[in-house]
């Protein structure tokens, strides 16, 4: 379809239907690109929709209801985004709905009603959307830069390692910031952006602004800790791990960065308090840490191994299971290894 058809089945489609949403990006890129790009499945029946209700519980947002009700999950940009059918939506352990996924996560709606984005492995959240409407505009606006009409992936991909380039990176990453000023997630890929180039505080600056309008935003507030840290500035690193700690919802990953906040801070009892925390939390943290100390050092990867022995000598005697005793071994390769090192 061309350009001139698409504007004027766009403004067809806001006369003869005022007064419903029309998701109007969505059916745009359906009539802009041909069968196979993208894939939505016919509507959810009231009988689906009333088994999906009483199975999550609590209430669903108009407009998610509204888009279910006319298509119930599907597949767009070559399978880019994946939208769960009613029947397959379920609540994560967050209690917020697990309603589909993306090239960049799983996505989750909030009891709030905004959409979330968090990795599979850990339950960390950045907010993709303030609603599930915007959250659909800017999606659908994000992807639409990659292809052409035909469907075919224009030249976006640097040749070198197959990722995005560069200007491709920003132009979708101020796309969802201008559309979205209060998501979170953008603001935390300028900050990447700002860190590939070597401009380490304009990227805390975004940091921070993003962690302003997202106290949640787990992965955020750790790369705030981290820059911060990295800058000498130990005390405000802390205070963003401690965050860091409270927004993400992996049990797993609270323990390990309420550790981290441990080695930033200089406050003996306070360290005290985080380390009880993060044991409390994971009681396996140091026996863990000792299996990783494990392989590190059997890969060869020493730099690593001595960050994690250091998170292993603040644990001390809180390292449970025996793996101290494993610990004092590895603990003694390491020096052996870098006397050897230093011979060499």
């Amino acid at each position: 379809m061309s350009s001139r058809q698409v504007t004027e089945f766009s403004a067809f489609s806001r006369d003869f239907f005022p007064n419903m949403p029309f998701f109007e990006t969505v059916r745009l890129a359906l009539v802009r690109h041909p069968v196979g790009v993208h894939s939505l499945a016919a509507p959810a029946n009231e009988q689906e929709f009333a088994a999906f209700v009483a199975r999550v519980g609590g209430s669903v947002p108009p407009l998610v209801r509204e888009f279910w009700a006319t298509w119930n999950g599907g597949t767009l940009f070559h399978e880019a985004v994946c939208l769960h059918p009613v029947q397959d939506i379920e609540r994560a352990d967050s209690g917020w709905l697990c309603f589909g996924e993306s090239s960049d996560g799983v996505l989750w709606l909030s009891g709030e009603g905004r959409v979330v984005l968090v990795q599979d492995e850990t339950h960390d959240p950045l907010v993709a959307g303030s609603d599930f409407g915007v959250w659909l505009d800017i999606t659908t606006a994000r992807e639409a830069l990659l292809l052409d009409e035909e469907g075919e992936f224009r030249d976006v991909f640097d040749d070198d390692d197959g990722t995005l380039k560069p200007s491709i990176q920003r132009k979708r990453t101020m796309l969802g910031r201008k559309r979205d000023p209060h998501a979170s997630l953008y603001l935390f890929e300028l900050a990447e952006i700002e860190l590939e180039h070597g401009r380490s505080e304009l990227a805390i600056a975004h940091l921070q602004n993003a962690v302003s309008q997202d106290e949640h935003a787990g992965p955020a507030w750790a790369l705030l800790a981290s820059l911060e840290s990295q800058a000498g500035r130990a005390k405000e690193a802390a205070f963003a791990m401690k965050q860091a700690a409270a927004a993400t919802l992996d049990p797993s990953l609270r323990a390990q960065r309420l550790l981290e906040a441990a080695l930033f801070t200089a406050d003996a009892a306070e360290q005290e308090m985080l380390l009880d925390s993060a044991v409390s939390i994971h009681p396996e943290l140091g026996a863990n840490l000792v299996s990783v100390l494990r392989r590190q050092l059997a890969e060869g990867q020493m730099a690593d191994a001595k960050q994690v022995l250091a998170r292993l000598r603040c644990l001390g005697a809180r390292i449970q299971n025996g793996a101290g005793e494993e610990l004092a071994v590895l603990e003694r390769e390491c020096r052996t290894r870098d006397a050897l090192r230093v011979l060499s």
